[in-house]
C-alpha cells in the first residue's frame, strides 16, 4: 500500500510539474508573439514616419510599382494617409486630398535605392543620367526632360526583416537642441523624440 501511495504521489507531482511547465511555455510563446506584433508595428511606423528623402544624382529609370502596397511620402507633409493610386484611362494617377490634389505620375527608381513619383504621363524609356534641382523637388533626366517630384514611395512590409540595415553614420552636421540637451548627429540619421510618464527618450 505504501509503495502504491508513494508512486501515486510521485505521479501526481510529475503531472502537476508537466502542467506548470506547459503553462509557462504557453506564456512564453504568447509573450514572444506579442513582442513580434509590437516590433512589427514599430518597424512599419518607422518606415511610414520617416520624412521625405530627396532623390540623388545618378541613374534613373522607369519602374513599375507592381501589386505591392506602398506608403506615399509627400515632400512637405510626409506620410499621405489620405492618398491613393488609381487609373485614368491608360495612365496612373496619384489622388490626394488637400493642395496635392490629383496628378498623373510615372514611377521611377533612382540610383537603385528609392522609388519616386514624377508628375508626367510618360518618360522616354531607358536609363537616364539624373540631376536634381529645387532642393530635391525637381528631377531632370538627360534626354527626357525635368519633372516635379510628387512623392517618394516605400513598400509596405508584410513581415519583419531577417535583419535591420542601419546606415553608416555620415558627418555630424545635424544638430538637436532642447532645454535640457544639445548634441550633433549624422546628417543621414534622424531624431525622433518619444516620451513616457517619467522621462524623455531620444532615438
Amino acid at each position: 500500500m505504501r509503495n502504491n501511495t508513494k508512486k501515486e504521489v510521485k505521479a501526481k507531482a510529475n503531472q502537476e510539474k508537466a502542467v506548470r511547465e506547459r503553462e509557462l511555455q504557453e506564456k512564453r510563446i504568447a509573450a514572444l508573439e506579442k513582442e513580434k506584433v509590437e516590433a512589427f508595428a514599430a518597424y512599419t511606423h518607422q518606415i511610414s514616419d520617416t520624412p521625405f528623402v530627396p532623390p540623388v544624382e545618378g541613374w534613373t529609370h522607369e519602374a513599375s510599382l507592381g501589386t505591392s502596397r506602398w506608403y506615399i511620402i509627400l515632400p512637405k507633409t510626409g506620410f499621405a494617409s489620405n492618398g491613393h493610386f488609381s487609373l485614368d484611362g491608360s495612365h496612373y494617377v496619384l489622388d490626394c486630398l488637400g493642395i496635392e490634389g490629383r496628378n498623373d505620375y510615372v514611377s521611377v527608381l533612382n540610383s537603385n535605392t528609392r522609388w519616386y513619383l514624377l508628375r508626367t504621363k510618360k518618360i522616354n524609356m531607358g536609363e537616364h543620367a539624373t540631376s536634381i534641382k529645387d532642393n530635391g523637388l525637381t528631377m531632370c533626366l538627360r534626354q527626357a526632360g525635368c519633372y516635379r517630384v510628387l512623392a517618394v514611395v516605400r513598400q509596405e512590409p508584410t513581415q519583419l526583416p531577417d535583419r535591420l540595415n542601419i546606415p553608416l553614420p555620415a558627418n555630424l552636421t545635424a544638430t538637436y537642441s532642447s532645454d535640457d540637451v544639445s548634441f550633433d548627429y549624422p546628417q543621414n540619421w534622424f531624431i525622433q523624440e518619444r516620451k513616457n510618464k517619467d522621462n524623455k527618450l531620444f532615438k
